[in-house]
């Protein structure tokens, strides 16, 4: 037993699930009677609360209920209602813990039957005064673990938690051996037991040092291994994906877990083995494709025997002198007396050559074997005799995985992460396939930059990781089918178009693009829908270079080029029916009539030619972006497509930017887009200005959270927005019947707030006014004034121990602006920033003067 509770009663009551009747018989030598105080801090299993939660439904009361779901799948514990935590001292709490409502809600939330129990305890025996009252929150024995059906005050649906130490944490990876493993052996005296797994597993298969994200998908798998009666499972998805990888980091968990692990059937885990078909491997780091050194078989009957050398039957010398006999009298030895998890890496390596893989044969022995033996595969596609037991591993996610690994990378390749529209553009290129962000930041060790990176690959660069990605599956594709010319008939006609248009364009019947589309998608590949339900397809983003390397080999492709420039040509035009369309939307649009423009779009049907009209998606991006929260994925949908058809109307931008600077979750989204919008080189002038100011709000509305928490980021992002609005500020000058008043207030209010937040140090405004004289045009002078006066007047203020640092700094700028080629005549605001850093040294001098002969004296 835990030494810590070896004189108490805690262990037996958590074990017997029964609460003992004095304090004494719960806590031992750890109650301290005489003092009333229960001389332990919050532990694994127990935690201490001053007060009774009034409901479950609050903040405190969802506490609770989350506490208590890390207990029950954890090993169980007591919350000790009525003392504090740090002295152990009763507090007095007069309210009785409402356990009826408890359980009630602990079940219902949970969907498990949880029945935890309280007992009202006196300090002293005898004593009528009940001011202890513990909950006894039972150990889960063979369930899933606890995680909530629906959200719980600000705990999200699918919540999954455990007790680690005094905290209650979200479940991670390293937990599920815990969570699905043999929790008894927590109260023995080495809290863990001793757990001997017989275990054949090669080095890892991935190029990274670190496992990241993908907590999905082990948790499906452990959930599979432990409670699924299915015997086999499959993990398929494209080339790259990190199938291999999830399936080894699964392998080397079960077989490492400290706890026992037992399969559905009662049998507990002897072995797990992980053998690999493969034939090549992409090395990110040289750019090449190499022979898979670590293959274990390429045959069937291979597979097999490699499974008995590896489980420990049969030597290395006996395995070619097995007769097939003797290798299934092995392999039924093996199913019927050891339980086993079995992971077969790559099988649809043996079906690329027409090679039998053996997988009835196992899948036959695993169903006889009484639950004893479990087996993962990997594969790049689905197994259509067996999708109920398939999982398919997607690109990273952006929002929860993609940069952390990105991140992960970057330190293991030793370059910098990349900044944010860099980073976005790297998970564009690359579709979020980890295979692809390490290849690109392989690249940027040898390159300046990552644009030059991102060059490099969609050049030669990336050719062998795109040939490792599409070149088996584009192979497999029948000659006889239309599929490889659909593939180059959409890298090049580049924008979202059904099966109809694909057979209008290419003269191809729709029966053949239908035929096409099922050999290519989920590979090639991806699909969206329009607001009419019509599936609309384009190339997925990797696959574009490959496709265009391939296709001018193709019979006909110069045909299909012709045909595809026509189509370019005449969708450029705009027919009489579809500026009648566009009239008619655009009177809307000056009325505001918004919902009116997306029911007149979705009665057009989606084979009609303006669906590649700019100003038409634009306009049906505003209707939808109206229409609020609901349908801002449709309006994000229509704005991008128009914005990728060059149009940069300017009512569709603004309607653009609010609804991505509306919500704060795609508060980033409407950086970028002011961005793109800046770069895109095709504004007015009174545009672009206007632009620079809504990046300036932007970057302002960041750097909010930050103060209080990170203020060196907060200043940083404040000096950003304060760039932004004076190169807005600067645009707007010359821009007639444009009041400038709007942005000196924006550019006022920011200043302000940066020097509060920077109260007497001065040094990042020097820095900001130094940095300035590196444009190439001069600065507004209204907008430096604002900035520049009131540190004349924070000089003429500064106290004796800054005085020498605020002038170094005021020199040190003025030498920078010293350097300036075009004369001052010409430079009106930066001669402004001249006069007054001189005005600001003068001053900082002779007060330096005045307190050194104050001091004298």
């Amino acid at each position: 037993m835990n030494l810590l509770y070896q004189n108490t009663g805690i262990a037996a009551a958590i074990q017997k699930n029964h609460l003992p009747a004095t304090l004494v018989e719960l806590f031992g030598d750890l109650f301290d009677e005489d003092n009333g105080r229960i001389l332990l801090q919050e532990t694994t299993i127990i935690d201490f609360k001053e007060t009774i939660p009034s409901d479950f439904s609050g903040d405190y009361g969802a506490g609770i209920i989350r506490l208590a779901l890390s207990f029950h799948n954890t090993f169980g514990g007591l919350i000790v209602f009525g003392v504090v935590d740090r002295t152990g001292v009763p507090s007095l709490a007069k309210e009785i813990f409402n356990i009826e409502a408890f359980n009630r809600v602990l079940s219902d939330i949970s969907g498990n039957q949880i029945e935890c129990s309280l007992r009202r305890y006196a300090l002293k025996e005898g004593a009528d005064a009940l001011p202890i009252q513990v909950v006894l929150v039972p150990a889960r024995r063979a369930q899933r673990p606890a995680r909530l059906k629906r959200p719980l005050f600000k705990y999200a649906q699918g919540a999954l938690w455990v007790r680690d130490r005094h905290e209650v944490l979200t479940a991670e990876p390293r937990h599920l051996p815990l969570l699905y493993g043999d929790r008894s052996s927590f109260f023995s005296r080495n809290e863990v037991g001793s757990v001997s797994v017989h275990r054949s597993l090669p080095p890892s298969p991935s190029t990274m040092d670190e496992f990241v994200g993908r907590f999905g998908l082990l948790h499906d798998l452990w959930d599979w291994l432990v409670f699924s009666n299915h015997v086999r499972m499959y993990l398929h998805g494209p080339g790259g994906s990190g199938k291999s990888t999830l399936a080894y980091e699964f392998a080397t968990a079960v077989a490492h877990s400290p706890y026992r692990i037992t399969l559905p059937k009662g049998n507990m885990l002897d072995y797990v083995l992980f053998l690999s078909a493969k034939e090549t491997a992409l090395d990110p780091f040289q750019q090449k494709e190499n022979n898979f050194t670590q293959r274990d078989f390429a045959t069937a009957e291979e597979k097999v025997r490699q499974i008995l050398y590896h489980a420990g039957l049969a030597a290395s010398t006996e395995l070619d002198e097995l007769s097939e006999e003797s290798v299934e009298e092995h392999l039924d030895e093996l199913v019927e007396h050891f339980t086993g998890l079995i992971v077969i890496d790559d099988i649809d390596a043996l079906t690329r050559r027409n090679r039998d893989t053996g997988e009835e044969l196992l899948f036959q022995k695993a169903a006889q074997s009484s639950g004893r033996l479990k087996i993962l595969y990997t594969s790049r596609y689905a197994p259509p005799y067996a999708l109920k037991t398939a999982k398919e591993v997607p690109s990273l996610d952006f929002e929860h995985e993609f940069f952390p690994f990105m991140e992960s990378c970057c330190r293991q390749f030793e370059v910098a992460p990349p900044a944010s529209n860099n980073a976005i553009r790297l998970f564009e290129i690359s579709a979020g396939l980890p295979i692809l962000i390490e290849t690109i930041i392989g690249l940027r060790r040898n390159c300046s930059s990552y644009e030059e990176a991102f060059k490099a690959y969609e050049s030669r660069e990336g050719d062998a990781a795109r040939r490792y990605l599409y070149q088996r599956e584009y192979d497999r594709l029948e000659a006889a089918t239309k599929a490889r010319h659909m593939l180059a008939a959409l890298s090049l006609i580049e924008t979202p178009v059904s099966i109809t248009a694909i057979g209008h364009i290419t003269s191809y019947s729709e029966e053949q693009i239908r035929d096409a589309v099922t050999q290519t998608k989920g590979i090639f590949l991806k699909s969206t829908e329009n607001e009419n339900g019509d599936t609309l397809y384009e190339l997925a983003t990797p696959a574009i270079g490959f496709v265009r390397q391939v296709s001018p080999d193709l019979p006909y492709y110069p045909a299909l080029q012709k045909a595809i420039s026509h189509f370019k040509q005449e969708s450029g035009r705009t027919p009489a029916h579809e500026a009648a369309i566009l009239v008619r939307m655009q009177k809307l649009a000056r009325t505001s009539d918004f919902e009116r423009i997306v029911e007149e779009g979705a009665a057009i049907p989606t084979g009609d030619s303006i669906w590649g009209n700019p100003q038409f998606l634009g306009l049906l991006g505003q209707g939808y972006a109206a229409r609020g929260a609901a349908n801002a994925e449709d309006a994000r949908g229509y704005f991008a497509r128009a914005f990728a058809l060059h149009s940069r109307d300017i009512f569709m931008l603004r309607a653009w930017y609010k609804l991505e600077f509306s919500a704060q979750h795609t508060i980033k989204s409407a950086e970028d887009l002011c961005r793109k919008v800046l770069q895109s080189g095709s504004l007015s002038q009174r545009h672009r200005s206007e632009f620079y100011s809504k990046l300036g709000q932007v970057l302002e509305t960041q750097a909010r959270p930050f103060i209080h928490t990170d203020k060196t980021r907060a200043i940083s992002m404040m000096k950003a927005s304060l760039d932004a609005y004076f190169e807005g500020k600067w645009l707007a000058r010359e821009v007639e019947q444009l009041d400038s008043t709007l942005q000196n207030d924006w550019i006022t209010n920011l200043a302000g707030k940066l020097f509060r937040l920077l109260q007497d140090d001065l040094e990042p405004l020097f820095d900001f006014i130094e940095k300035m004289s590196d444009k190439n045009h001069d600065v507004d002078l209204e907008a430096i004034r604002i900035l520049i006066d009131p540190m004349k007047s924070m000089a003429h203020n500064a106290k004796p121990w800054a005085c020498s640092k605020v002038a170094g700094l005021a020199r040190r700028t003025a030498a920078r602006y010293a350097r300036l080629k075009k004369p001052l005549s010409e430079q009106p605001g930066f001669s402004y920033v001249i006069e007054a850093l001189r005005d600001i040294i003068q001053t900082l001098h002779s007060k330096m003067k005045t307190d050194q002969g104050e001091h004298t004296r």
